[in-house]
């Protein structure tokens, strides 16, 4: 296997995800995820825990009910290729504009780390498990 393209196709994958978010196109989901598996949202707070993706991403979309607009950037990635396995760690940074029914319009910036385990399947890099690493949260008024 060509260890640069498996390195620009988890890149990709990673991108993927961020569009999927920022977008509300969560039925990118499946291309993106392994179809076991779990993502931890636990240090995201307000309810966010370990879990299937599935559900997971069902919390997040509700989460972001309140979020017109999203602009996810993956950096600085770190990506580690054992034949049909893989690590990546990567920085994220997201500012969103948060709107609340009579309340000023808030902008606020999360960042930290996304810790993933992939694998190679048939259609490609699929993310196995998702550890997401809540550093930083900023709200700008």
């Amino acid at each position: 296997m060509d260890e640069t393209a498996d390195r620009n196709a988890i890149r990709e994958l990673l991108f993927k995800y961020a569009l999927m978010v920022d977008k509300n196109d969560w039925q990118m989901q499946d291309a993106i995820f392994h179809e076991e598996a779990t993502i931890d949202y636990a240090s995201a707070g307000k309810g966010g825990s370990i879990g299937p993706y599935r559900e997971m991403l069902l919390w997040l979309k509700e989460s972001l009910k309140h979020s017109p607009a999203r602009y996810h950037f993956i950096t600085n990635e770190i990506i580690s290729i054992d034949g049909d396995d893989a690590d990546c760690t990567c920085a994220f940074n997201s500012p969103m504009v948060l709107e609340e029914p009579g309340a000023p319009k808030i902008v606020m910036t999360n960042s930290g780390y996304y810790h993933d385990r992939l694998v190679r399947t048939p259609q490609g890099w699929r993310i196995r498990t998702r550890i997401v690493d809540m550093g930083l949260q900023i709200f700008h008024k």
